[in-house]
């Protein structure tokens, strides 16, 4: 998706665009060509879906096939699951010599039935296509190693994400006065209850469900919140605002997708992302960069990040009794708070700062060029 290449690539398609002739490849749409115009790179478009699409699917194989053979890279690099699939076969078939993917996440290991088998095969494909192959954290690379490709090397560049966070743009002292009051200020929260922020997908994967069902528990036993939940609604596995608002009735505030979710961050006192399943969550990084102490299952990327009692909570996946615990706590004392958030940002800056995160994968495409290049 154009998207994802303007969120999360920006950055570091800029500092390629300095050292080699660089180009990208995403459905056709005018973001593809406004991402390439900023960064300095050329676009090309292939339109493939997110679902299992065999016809579709095959012709964007080909197409991008006739690309690889036109262009003649030297390394195709691609990040998201059918991007992968579709790229790497792609470009093995058209001779490419560096072929590298990154897995930022993977589907199989909490798929059922038909479609694990079918996830997994995808990854074995890439996998098998691929000359290297990186992935954004211990977890995901466990996962791998144990449920896809046990003899092939698998990489973790830097400490594992991949995209890194802006910290002078991730910061209070970035916003204006007005944004570090606006939050409260539009949805009339009094300034003593605690709020609670969710960033992202409403669908079942991300523990929607089971986070309401704690936020719920909270309430009722006395203890004062408001849960702000702003993102996307997704084409399947939808949670709808009925639905919320169903299981919790009263101190719950759902807001659109946001361009800018700095003013969240800034009136907010906890991130809570009570994922399934995860590769390694930028919105808990880009928290912690705005002093928020983050409740987080389990998952990988997460429990890689929070450290219990430290910068937040971990709690056990679907275990919605644990969240309440933890948000309790979290409502306690607003002095273990402003701590949390405090060691938070700290250790996003010792490990996820952005320019730190760049150079790490400036530095494999140097190795591995050269190493091809001698």
């Amino acid at each position: 998706m154009a998207l994802s290449l303007d969120v999360f690539c920006s950055a570091i398609l800029e500092d390629m665009a300095k050292e080699y002739e660089v180009g990208i490849v995403a459905a056709e749409s005018e973001l593809l060509r406004e991402v390439g115009r900023k960064t300095g790179v050329s676009a090309h478009g292939v339109e493939m879906k997110r679902q299992i699409a065999p016809w579709s699917d095959a012709k964007a194989l080909l197409k991008m096939w006739r690309l690889l053979r036109r262009e003649k890279p030297l390394c195709v690099h691609s990040l998201t699951p059918k991007a992968g699939l579709i790229a790497m076969v792609a470009s093995r078939l058209a001779g490419v010599k560096v072929r590298v993917h990154t897995f930022t996440g993977l589907l199989f290991p909490t798929a059922k039935g038909w479609k694990r088998q079918a996830f997994r095969l995808s990854d074995w494909m890439i996998c098998k296509c691929a000359t290297h192959i990186i992935a954004e954290g211990q977890g995901v690379k466990d996962d791998l190693v144990r449920g896809v490709c046990p003899n092939k090397e698998v990489k973790i560049l830097g400490n594992g994400n991949v995209r890194g966070v802006d910290l002078n743009h991730y910061s209070l002292a970035a916003l204006a006065v007005t944004d570090l009051t606006r939050g409260r200020v539009e949805l009339g929260i009094r300034e003593q209850v605690v709020i609670f922020l969710y960033v992202g997908r409403f669908s079942i994967d991300k523990g929607i469900r089971e986070m309401l069902q704690a936020f719920r528990l909270f309430c009722q036993r006395g203890h004062k919140g408001m849960l702000v939940m702003a993102g996307s609604r997704p084409d399947e596995d939808e949670i709808l605002e009925g639905e919320i608002r169903e299981i919790v009735p009263r101190w719950v505030t759902v807001l659109p997708w946001q361009k800018d979710v700095r003013w969240l961050y800034a009136m907010a006192d906890c991130l809570v992302l009570p994922s399934r399943r995860e590769g390694f969550p930028n919105v808990v990084l880009e928290a912690g960069a705005m002093g928020l102490p983050c409740i987080v299952t389990d998952v990988n990327g997460s429990r890689e990040i929070i450290r219990s009692g430290v910068n937040g909570y971990v709690a056990p996946v679907n275990d919605y009794k644990a969240m309440a615990r933890h948000m309790a706590a979290i409502a306690s004392s607003g002095k273990m708070r402003r701590a949390m958030g405090a060691n938070a940002r700290a250790a996003v800056a010792q490990k996820f700062e952005a320019k730190f995160v760049r150079n790490c994968q400036m530095d494999f495409y140097a190795e591995v060029l050269d190493k091809m290049q001698a």
